[in-house]
């Protein structure tokens, strides 16, 4: 599925699609498998045998250097007001977030850019609204291939799509998320596509998939602030300076 295509056809423009062919390179690179460099033939006489350089791995190896300087044990998030401190370390316990954090730091370190987005799962929805007190708060966690910037200024990202892929029933689906600015305060639009075809799955059907159950099409958080945390390496992207992503390491 071409996210940027379908991007598109909902009514929004994305970062050149360049860039991510970037990232993928990237993601080889730290997986000790990149085909033009990881792999060559040798002449044994009679043919060309295809072969497999080793690698010690040194890609991942520096990113997790970084991740364990970034987020480690050492690491706290302390405020002064003991109920806020309270909420704060329930959200990290049931999102497992001290781990996670090292995680995506290492994430961070090979494709330049995280983003860490917190739902209310569970919750109660009256006309795209969360009933207040009901539902948990769930944060999910996303790397570079799958966030689309969709409007920007010096850097900073104002309206983004996230995207997530899920199967179903031996099929799967992707799961857009999109976060746009109406009226000066945040909607997050909810679309779920067919990953093969990039269809659009209509809402009568969402319920029968597990997972998408109970999915609103579109919820207003009734704020200006951004509902989500886009994290960059302190590194200009050289690759393109319009761009607001960030890029590997390496």
């Amino acid at each position: 599925m071409e996210v940027a295509r379908y991007l598109k056809g909902q009514g929004y423009g994305t970062v050149d699609r360049s860039f991510y062919r970037l990232i993928s390179l990237w993601e080889d690179w730290y997986r000790s498998d990149v085909r033009k460099f990881h792999y060559y033939k040798v002449y044994n006489g009679q043919t060309h045998v295809r072969q497999k350089r080793y690698s010690l791995g040194m890609a991942k190896k520096v990113c997790e250097d970084l991740a364990d300087l970034l987020m480690n044990e050492k690491v706290g998030i302390t405020v002064s007001d003991p109920r806020t401190q309270a909420f704060i370390d329930r959200v990290f316990r049931d999102n497992n977030m001290l781990v996670r954090l090292n995680e995506y730091q290492e994430r961070k370190a090979y494709t330049g850019t995280v983003a860490y987005i917190p739902n209310i799962s569970g919750a109660d929805v009256e006309k795209g609204a969360v009933v207040a007190g009901t539902g948990r708060i769930k944060v999910d966690c996303v790397s570079a291939s799958h966030i689309y910037p969709l409007s920007w200024e010096n850097g900073r990202i104002s309206e983004c799509a996230f995207v997530s892929v899920r199967t179903v029933d031996n099929r799967r689906y992707a799961h857009i998320q999109i976060h746009a600015l109406e009226g000066g305060e945040y909607v997050i639009e909810n679309h779920i596509a067919d990953a093969e075809s990039g269809r659009d799955v209509s809402e009568e059907r969402w319920g029968s998939l597990k997972g998408f159950e109970g999915l609103c099409p579109r919820v207003y958080p009734g704020t200006s602030e951004r509902q989500f945390v886009i994290d960059t390496l302190n590194i200009v992207n050289n690759a393109d300076e319009d761009n607001p992503m960030g890029i590997a390491l390496f």
